[in-house]
């Protein structure tokens, strides 16, 4: 792989549902559905000159979108009579005997605080669902 390639790739694996392309004017990214809805204000194309800057802008809008997402997901929770609370860029679920687990969200997935996987970024209930078993039915065992 030569190194315009070996970067596609990177930012493919660090941003997925990006479409990533490198042209004669520089380098573009554009979401690949719009599934989320994530808002009306929510960014669909991006270019930059250099594949940093477009790491960059790319970074910055995966955190305004995991916010939207977690807040998503606090609502969820919420439903299920379920105490949720942001916690600077990520959320924190309060368990049956009183504990907190941390969720974040990154690579379209919610995943616990320490890496591992919890749902889909595009099935909010089903995580919230998820949540809930892994919080409170294993509690009642």
């Amino acid at each position: 792989m030569n190194g315009v390639d070996t970067d596609v790739a990177s930012l493919r694996r660090d941003f997925p549902g990006w479409l990533i392309a490198r042209g004669d004017d520089g380098w573009s990214a554009a979401r690949a559905d719009d599934d989320l809805r994530l808002s009306v204000l929510a960014v669909t194309d991006v270019r930059a000159g250099t594949v940093e800057a477009l790491r960059a802008a790319l970074e910055v809008i995966a955190g305004t979108d995991a916010e939207i997402l977690l807040r998503r997901l606090a609502r969820a929770l919420g439903k299920r009579g379920r105490r949720a609370r942001w916690c600077g860029g990520s959320l924190a679920v309060r368990g049956p005997d009183g504990d907190e687990k941390v969720v974040t969200c990154s690579g379209g997935r919610f995943r616990w605080d320490g890496g591992w996987p919890v749902g889909s970024v595009t099935d909010v209930e089903e995580t919230a669902a998820l949540i809930d078993r892994a919080m409170w039915k294993a509690r009642s065992r």
